[in-house]
């Protein structure tokens, strides 16, 4: 049926409109315009004519979306690069023109990645980013069809940028030997490791490099490490040592602070075993004079999980605490304190199984 227009006219769309249903799919359309023209001697011209395409639906939303490259990946040790997944959607009426995604510090943020372009694929890698220790990120989907509409987001459950020690320090001490300061580490295993820096201060604070020790770099069996320290001032009453372990890919985390006291380490030893322990664990002391003591076990997040005072003759002496046997299992930190000058004697990494 012919209706009489001027130049320009509008075409209504819709169940009362003169176009009442969308492409019954893709490849079909919803109608055809023909239009022609009446000059003034009353002569029709050639007709021209267009297949309309109409698409006023959504695609279907994206039922899956995963953080990783396979199934769905909570955490990630990667600083700088994301990657997802997820099912297609589809769209009987227009298909799928491209994906879009975006990478926020919340849920359906763009803040870290802004809406990106991706075609037809329904992955994504996005690399040179600078991903933050202890955050997470959610990736947001969607997908536009060939009318411009755009599915509803979908969301993935995030995951977290996570660091985990090149290697499983389970013990670094340290003692004065002649003018010299003998530093010994056992790794109880070693992924990716390179190499351990060896840090030195006078202060606590302020450490410098004085030396590189190579690691196995792949091991699942404890390794016995050592360090000589050959320029010692014996006119500074107290030396602090520190491991920088570091990875092949530069990831590096630093072990527990050793303090050294170049007047009283001279002839004080102190072994702690069995480590790993599963109920009791063994301190034996062999000091040259008598000291007051003080154990302080502390936690993975560093809260107090176990204090206690003792007396220690000047000469060898072994103690047993059975007051761990309740403590759950993981990882803690145990500091030996010299009371009457607040001194850090030994400070050692021991695992609870």
């Amino acid at each position: 049926m012919y209706k009489i227009r001027n130049t320009s006219t509008l075409v209504d769309v819709g169940i009362n409109g003169d176009l009442r249903f969308e492409n019954p799919d893709s490849l079909t359309a919803a109608g055809n315009i023909r239009t022609l023209l009446l000059d003034t001697c009353n002569r029709f011209s050639n007709p021209i004519e267009k297949e309309i395409n109409i698409d006023t639906t959504k695609p279907n939303a994206i039922a899956i979306i995963n953080d990783g490259v396979g199934a769905d990946e909570d955490e990630t040790l990667s600083t700088t690069t994301l990657l997802g997944n997820w099912l297609v959607s589809t769209d009987i009426n227009s298909n799928i023109a491209y994906y879009e995604y975006a990478i926020g510090t919340q849920s359906g943020d763009s803040n870290v990645v802004s809406w990106t372009n991706i075609g037809l694929s329904n992955s994504f890698i996005a690399s040179s980013l600078s991903l933050l220790q202890d955050t997470t990120y959610y990736v947001t989907v969607r997908a536009r069809n060939g009318a411009g509409l755009f599915s509803i987001v979908a969301i993935s459950d995030g995951i977290k940028r996570t660091s985990v020690l090149p290697v499983e320090l389970i013990s670094f001490n340290g003692k004065m030997l002649d003018n010299t300061i003998a530093l010994n580490w056992t790794t109880l295993s070693e992924q990716n490791t390179k190499e351990f820096i060896i840090e030195r201060s006078t202060n606590g604070m302020d450490f410098y490099t004085i030396g590189t020790e190579n690691a196995t770099g792949y091991s699942n069996q404890k390794i016995d490490y050592n360090f000589i320290d050959n320029e010692i001032d014996v006119s500074i009453q107290k030396y602090y040592y520190r491991l920088k372990i570091v990875d092949f890919d530069g990831t590096f985390s630093f072990s527990p602070i050793v303090v050294i006291s170049i007047n009283t380490f001279k002839t004080n030893e102190i072994k702690i075993y069995p480590n790993p322990f599963k109920e009791v664990i063994t301190i034996e002391f062999n000091f040259s004079e008598y000291k007051n003591s003080k154990l302080v076990l502390f936690d993975n997040n560093g809260k107090i999980a176990f204090t206690k005072t003792i007396t220690i003759p000047s000469n060898k002496t072994t103690i047993e605490l059975n007051e761990l046997i309740h403590l759950p299992k993981g990882v803690y930190y145990l500091n030996i304190f010299d009371n009457e000058t607040s001194l850090i004697l030994r400070t050692e990494k021991i695992i609870k199984q």
